[in-house]
């Protein structure tokens, strides 16, 4: 069996200075709407009761991280160093809520060994600027350390695939960064957990021991400097593990065949140049309203909406320890199904409440607000079931049957999703 139980929650403010971020994930349902692109070069299991573009629908990006025994050197420069050239680029980021191709290409590498998760990122641009060339990783007003107010690379990790206590980690073409914990969802109310809000006892990777590493390179140019003809600007990052499976139970390093779930973005301004110098002038380009004055955003996994602060669409990192790097098969979580039917029980009793301030006992009610009715009653989950908590009906817990391919307990609480044990099949 698997269970789902979502609690209601009241709203609660946002820690001091997060209108921004709170404006940034205002679209949090809006991501329902559209289906991802089925990964046909992926394989999976063999048990011929469900029909495979049914179990797969939805299913987000996956990539094979490989171990290392020789750790890349964070030093800004990709091409050349053995870590990175014994894996491929993946495929180019798409954009994150429309099928209109990017204007410039993003690529990305990620191995890992006993203590960081490592990611090379090429970001292809005629502009490489930065106007926050310093953070101080503290609370000072007076100092945007907001890095996706410049263009950025941004790294997001859950690594229980819990949608709490999930990290992002930006950095900009000056090497400047910064990085944060969130206890759930801005839409659910989550709280930054960060030194640029707490101070010393806030979250930073950076204070950590291990501290992360970062190292940025412009491709045939220089930073801020419009007449060197610059082509672009790579990244490289060592996350340390024990910083990234912080405030929960993931294993670290992470075992063979481990699943972690991940995003990977670069926002993208649009800029003038005006006596070589660059001014930010937004205008939009693969985005829902092109040349309106708002950043591209572009994206490793879709999430169909201008919101990545929904952890259950992020992608699939499958963790290798096998010495012949690329010779494992990236494989498709056998939860999928019951984690795409467990969202959308979540997102269609969301819609409910908001209609009708209590929650439903009726599948059928949740299942048409819901963004993929079938994911409640198809083939590869067994039956939902709800139960209601409280007079007011301000509670519920949801029970979905496993299908075939699937033999765990999974629990869902205020949005927290968490393999609760073995089952049998």
């Amino acid at each position: 069996k698997v269970t789902v139980s979502v609690l209601y929650w009241s709203a609660r403010p946002m820690h001091g200075g997060r209108s921004f971020r709170a404006a940034r994930a205002a679209a949090a349902l809006a991501f329902l709407v559209l289906a991802a692109p089925v990964f046909a070069a992926l394989s999976t299991p063999e048990d011929g009761t469900c029909d495979d573009a049914t179990r797969w629908s939805h299913y987000p990006s996956q990539t094979v991280v490989y171990a290392t025994t020789q750790p890349p050197t964070i030093d800004g420069v990709v091409n050349g160093d053995p870590a990175w050239d014994a894996v491929p680029w993946s495929a180019p980021f798409v954009d994150i809520a429309t099928t209109t191709p990017p204007e410039f290409a993003t690529r990305i590498k990620t191995r890992y060994d006993a203590a960081n998760l490592y990611v090379a990122a090429h970001l292809v641009d005629t502009a490489v600027w930065a106007n926050i060339t310093y953070c101080c990783h503290c609370v000072n007003a007076s100092e945007d350390q907001v890095i996706f107010h410049d263009n950025d690379f941004e790294v997001f990790v859950d690594t229980r695939g819990t949608t709490h206590w999930y990290k992002e980690f930006e950095i900009n073409a000056a090497n400047a960064n910064w990085n944060l914990l969130l206890d759930r969802p801005y839409s659910d109310g989550g709280v930054e957990n960060s030194s640029r809000v707490d101070g010393a006892s806030g979250y930073d990777m950076m204070h950590r021991v291990p501290p992360a590493r970062t190292a940025v390179s412009v491709v045939h140019g220089r930073l801020n400097d419009p007449a060197s003809g610059p082509r672009g600007w790579y990244v490289e990052l060592a996350l340390p593990l024990a910083s990234l499976a912080y405030h929960t139970d993931a294993t670290v390093p992470p075992r063979e065949g481990e699943y972690w779930r991940a995003n990977f973005a670069r926002v993208e301004w649009g800029v003038v140049v005006e006596g070589n110098r660059y001014l930010k002038r937004p205008s939009c380009q693969s985005c829902a309203d092109p040349g309106s004055p708002q950043p591209d955003n572009w994206v490793w996994s879709p999430m169909h909406a201008v919101n990545l602060h929904a952890p259950e669409l992020w992608g699939y990192l499958q963790f290798a320890n096998a010495s012949a790097v690329n010779a494992t098969a990236a494989v498709r979580d056998p939860q999928w199904p019951q984690r795409w039917a467990a969202h959308n029980a979540y997102v269609g009793q969301r819609a409910y409440f908001d209609e009708h301030g209590r929650y439903a006992s009726d599948v059928g009610a949740i299942a048409e607000r819901a963004p993929s009715p079938e994911a409640l009653a198809n083939g590869c989950i067994g039956a939902v079931r709800i139960e209601l908590r409280g007079r007011d009906a301000r509670g519920y817990t949801a029970y979905v049957e496993p299908g075939p391919g699937s033999n765990v307990v999974i629990t869902v609480d205020e949005r927290r999703l968490t393999l609760a044990s073995n089952v049998q099949p």
